[in-house]
């Protein structure tokens, strides 16, 4: 048996807005270092 893909709903769109978090929480850091070695 291989590994099941979850189905699309809750469970993917859950792990879509933690992904996007995430990114957005890493470029804002990246720009509060840029602001603060500029």
């Amino acid at each position: 048996m291989g590994p099941k893909q979850p189905p699309l709903g809750e469970d993917s769109i859950f792990f879509f807005f933690f992904y996007f978090f995430l990114l957005f929480e890493f470029f804002l850091f990246l720009y509060r270092y840029s602001l603060k070695s500029g």
